[in-house]
């Protein structure tokens, strides 16, 4: 999915009631996408765009640590992201202010211990602090302490009565106002008390001891009962908003929460809970159209969790997204994809405008349209125009903004992508290059043994649906830039545990005694070329040319970073035999196809113009001309555009 339409469903979403259009609640948008893929861009340009028009959040749990508190028994997984969802829903929109009652007396009841008390002795508590913070100084006194041990600033925060929340407008207006205040308040907050008690469950339970039990449980760790905390709270910021634009116009938009990095422990505990508080009110015949659009990120964990529990719409389906009113499940699951060629050209642009198309193609051969990597190599050209021609020098350069050469930093990009809290893990990015050897997801799974910090299946270099794309483990593909960096390190490692030589040699000896592509690609990689040259030479002259190129290319569908020259390959063959013109294609064909280190001119026509002339040559030895024929002819045209 492209990011127009990306945009465009997210637009939807968020926009108000339209005809044909999404009903409320509306599914959970979780845009996809490996390190560097421009999922924080993506929702910046959301917030870009609403947030004059809407209330607007956009958060990153990894700016919000869980609380540890005064006691380890108050952590909580998303109490501070709660938190902050509360404080960044507080810009002023005029006309449109937020009811936020509930949360803020969760929040009070949450701060007591109550566990030593009587029960009558806890009731009468709660309802003393609750009074307590019917004082607007006491109240905002409250609220600043919340926002400091999150980092927020309130200024402007747009509180209830918030008029009455300005310092100075408080301490010149007197007592008169202050009493005023409170008793608005107690009423507000009584009837927030009181949702507890229902929790639009149709529960009808006692209000304060479900609030007093609330901040009771809020302190145990165990993760069932956690999940229940959660959802309480959840429910409770989903009452508050719902109870906002119901006040409103009817084409009011709906309330937009931007959370980046999706995948953390916090995140996904808070998505989860959005997910089920939803289902259990519909369950319960309760008000479900509350108007909060939820738009996330994830590489993998956040949507492995959600589709455990409900599969996400199908967006690959043309009809749905030309008519997203008619999804009807919880969730979307939206891939994120790569920088067109237009895209990166128009990127190009910028640095230099009379290059451009050439330096966008260079680029795009390298990176396959991924964001970060783009944007880094269009740096750093801009600033030494010469590294257009010179793409090992551009991998193994360095620039002041990272760390290491540029190689090194994307490969970092790509292996936090692949970490829930979004660290940098030594062990992931060694895991990422010694996988990249492997063709399909079934291949890296052999070579686990070889990873001693991934022993599992399960683990993120295995399951990241972001960094291997296709149907099956069996077609499943790396990334082509995460496996090309890969490769590149691999080739340069030195460590004889994980080599080059070893891992190859672990894929060529698990592949199936009658898989010969398999065997023989990575005899190749291996630099074993008799047998290559062997078995090739041996099926032209027996098997039909569609199933001997079906052969070949699979030999040669991945780059050889120590790729060697051609008189290496022939070995003692004569040029002018079978085998010479086997060579040629087998170190030829790779460097021409997939290597971007390959950028002068003058050598791809040379390499176009060998490669159909061996072709050409092998045709007239083949069990079937016209394929070969019509592979010489496809290189000799592609040799006459580079004149």
């Amino acid at each position: 999915m492209g990011r127009t339409d990306q945009l465009g469903v997210i637009n939807a979403l968020i926009g108000p009631p339209a005809a044909g259009g999404f009903e409320r609640p509306r599914p959970v948008f979780v845009v996809a996408g490996c390190g560097g893929s421009g999922r924080t861009e993506l929702l910046r340009e959301v917030r870009r765009k609403w947030r004059h028009r809407t209330h607007l959040a956009l958060v990153s749990p990894r700016d919000y640590p869980p609380d540890d508190g005064p006691d380890a028994h108050s952590r909580h997984p998303i109490r501070p992201l709660l938190t902050a969802i509360m404080l960044r829903l507080g810009d002023r929109i005029p006309g449109y202010r937020l009811t936020r009652t509930r949360i803020l007396v969760a929040h009070i009841a949450l701060k007591v211990d109550f566990s030593a008390l009587a029960p009558d002795d806890q009731v009468e508590r709660l309802r003393t602090e609750i009074d307590r913070h019917c004082d607007p100084r006491t109240l905002r006194t409250f609220v600043d302490d919340l926002a400091q041990r999150l980092g927020e600033l309130t200024t402007g925060l747009n509180l209830p009565l918030g008029w009455a929340y300005a310092p100075r407008l408080v301490n010149t207006a007197g007592a008169l106002l202050v009493w005023a205040v409170r008793v608005r308040l107690r009423r507000r907050y009584r009837r927030a008390v009181e949702w507890f008690g229902d929790r639009d469950l149709n529960l009808n339970q006692d209000a304060d001891r479900a609030l007093i039990n609330l901040s009771i449980h809020a302190r145990r760790l165990d993760p069932d009962i956690q999940r229940g905390v959660d959802d309480i709270l959840t429910a409770a910021l989903l009452a508050d908003l719902r109870d906002s634009v119901a006040r409103m116009p009817k084409h009011t938009p709906n309330i937009a929460l931007l959370i980046d990095d999706g995948d953390s422990p916090t995140a996904t505990a808070f998505t989860g809970s959005l997910l089920r508080v939803r289902q259990l009110i519909a369950d319960a015949g309760g008000p479900t159209a509350d108007p909060v659009t939820l738009i996330t990120t994830s590489s993998g964990f956040l949507t492995g969790t959600l589709a455990r529990a409900a599969a996400p719409a199908d967006w690959s389906d043309t009809a749905l997204r030309e008519h997203p009113g008619r999804v009807t499940r919880p969730w979307i699951r939206a891939p994120l994809g790569g920088l067109s060629v237009s895209e990166v050209k128009l990127l190009a642009e910028r640095s230099d405008p009379y290059r451009a198309e050439a330096v966008a193609s260079t680029v795009n051969r390298l990176t396959h349209g991924h964001p970060e990597a783009t944007e880094q190599c269009l740096r750093r050209i801009g600033r030494h125009p010469e590294l257009a021609g010179d793409i090992d020098g551009l991998l193994r350069g360095t620039e002041p903004e990272i760390d290491g050469t540029l190689e090194e930093h994307l490969l970092r990009v790509f292996a936090r992508g692949l970490s829930r809290n979004h660290r940098d893990h030594e062990e992931l990015r060694q895991a990422l290059v010694t996988v990249s050897a492997a063709r399909t997801l079934d291949e890296a799974r052999l070579l686990m043994s070889l990873l001693p910090d991934v022993s599992s299946p399960e683990a993120p270099v295995f399951t990241s649906e972001s960094l291997w794309s296709g149907p099956t483990p069996a077609t499943r593909r790396l990334h082509p830039l995460a496996r090309y960096l890969g490769q590149r390190a691999l080739a340069a490692r030195t460590d004889p545990e994980a080599s080059w030589e070893r891992v190859c040699r672990r894929l060529r000896d698990a592949a199936d005694p009658d898989d010969r592509a398999t065997r023989l690609h990575y005899e190749r990689l291996l630099h074993n070329h008799v047998p290559v040259l062997g078995d090739l030479a041996r099926d032209l002259l027996e098997t039909p040319s569609e199933r001997w190129l079906s052969l070949f290319d699979e030999i040669v569908s991945a780059v050889d970073p120590r790729q060697p020259g051609v008189e290496e390959i022939r070995g003692e063959h004569p040029a002018e035999t079978v085998e010479g013109h086997l060579a040629v294609l087998l170190g030829a064909v790779p460097v021409f196809e997939l290597d971007p280190c390959l950028t002068d001119v003058d050598r791809r026509q040379e390499l176009c113009l060998l490669i159909g002339h061996s072709y050409l040559y092998l045709a007239g030895k083949a069990v079937g001309r016209a394929p070969l024929l019509l592979r010489a002819n496809h290189y000799f045209a592609l040799a006459q555009r580079f004149l």
